[in-house]
């Protein structure tokens, strides 16, 4: 039987080893949920197309024994004239243990490519550094933010000229601290000790991380091609810059998107299957709703 801690340790926010992995799984789980494949065969899970794709840059998708099979492999052979590999190299134990499948990309197989770019050998697996990239400055910036919401609990620092000072110093401090409503203190003991105020400067530097972080965020669901003014509020844009914004997004979407709809147009065709991608319903109407915002805006505009 397995055993759960009910009561786990603690989590430690500055442990940015920790950060880093908690936000890469959930960097990836909004990436791969973002196309939505149809009649696929059912012994392929397209989550799992998803997550090698985003992670990788390419899978394979072949038969084998009357069943169909994806997996990622590595590109080989001569160049073909538009500078890929004519040959892709695919050994997975799982398909058959000691086999190596030599495939032929377009003739027995189809290669899905998340981005136009990961084509190329130099540039593959593109998205996945977006997504460490990401990953890496969310988990430093949660470590320094969970030392500055630690740091907010010393709301005074108080400095003296020698330890004498220091002890009375602290003495009034503790009356103040346990409730009395006064301490009389001497001039001397006044002209000795200096009182520095650190709670402004520690709420605007959490300020400042909150808004770097939520930056960051939107700048990655912008790079997934999701529109998100996380890091400019829409009441401080003008119409053109939320245009350029909005179309700027969208092109982002149907990068990944067009190249998923011309791999499945080739498997259709080389299998004769009816697979379907396309955007998940709620990411489309949102989709949809922008570009009409943004007709309206443009013709109110010109209205005005």
């Amino acid at each position: 039987m397995i055993k759960i801690n009910t009561f786990p340790n603690f989590y430690k926010c500055t442990n940015t080893t920790d950060n880093f992995f908690s936000y890469y799984i959930e960097l990836l789980n909004k990436a791969i949920n973002v196309f939505e494949w149809k009649n696929v065969p059912d012994n392929i899970d397209t989550d799992t197309l998803e997550t090698i794709l985003f992670r990788c840059g390419d899978v394979a998708f072949f038969k084998y024994n009357d069943t169909f099979y994806i997996s990622h492999g590595n590109q080989s052979g001569e160049m073909t004239y538009n500078f890929t590999p004519e040959k892709y190299l695919v050994s997975n134990p799982y398909i058959e243990k000691g086999k190596n499948f030599n495939l032929s990309p377009d003739i027995d197989s189809v290669i899905i490519y998340n981005t136009p770019a990961d084509k190329y050998i130099s540039l593959k697996s593109s998205f996945n550094e977006i997504i460490k990239r990401t990953a890496g400055i969310l988990s430093d910036n949660l470590s320094s933010l969970n030392c500055l919401q630690i740091n907010t609990r010393v709301q005074t620092i108080v400095t003296a000229d020698n330890s004498n000072v220091a002890k009375s110093a602290e003495m009034k401090l503790k009356d103040l601290y346990d409730g009395k409503p006064y301490s009389v203190i001497t001039s001397n003991l006044a002209s000795n000790i200096n009182i520095d105020d650190k709670s402004n400067a520690n709420s605007k530097n959490i300020a400042d991380l909150i808004d770097l972080n939520n930056y960051e965020y939107a700048q990655y669901l912008h790079a997934l091609g999701i529109e998100s003014n996380e890091n400019n509020k829409k009441s401080r844009m003008i119409v053109d810059e939320l245009k350029d914004n909005n179309y700027e997004c969208l092109h982002n979407l149907h990068i990944l998107l067009d190249s998923r709809k011309k791999a499945v147009e080739k498997i259709n065709r080389l299998f004769n299957l009816n697979i379907s991608v396309d955007i998940k319903p709620h990411l489309k109407e949102k989709e949809e709703k922008e570009v009409k915002d943004d007709e309206y805006s443009e013709s109110q505009r010109k209205n005005n």
